[in-house]
């Protein structure tokens, strides 16, 4: 009997907590074959979070480049998905 349960990778949770120290951008996530599509959309959703925040952080006075970088999540998730990625960091 094989067993199909895959090792999910060692820096996983890293990714999940903070994608940016794993990955250059969120299309890196996407290329990334190490990662299954759900572990991509989770680390594109963690993501999202970090920028949502940031971006509502610039909106207070403080500089940052959040809303570019939303964007590009954004634009990730929806191809990855085939738009069903859509919607906020809380669904899925």
């Amino acid at each position: 009997m094989t067993s199909n349960h895959r090792q999910p990778p060692a820096w996983l949770e890293q990714a999940r907590n903070d994608p940016a120290a794993v990955f250059a951008g969120p299309e890196d996530v996407a290329r990334n074959d190490a990662l299954t599509m759900n572990e991509k959309v989770e680390v594109l959703r963690a993501w999202e979070l970090e920028a949502l925040e940031l971006a509502e952080a610039e909106t207070e006075g403080m500089p940052g480049s959040a809303n570019g970088l939303l964007q590009r999540i954004l634009a990730t998730l929806t191809e990855l998905t085939g738009g069903s990625g859509k919607g906020g960091p809380a669904s899925g």
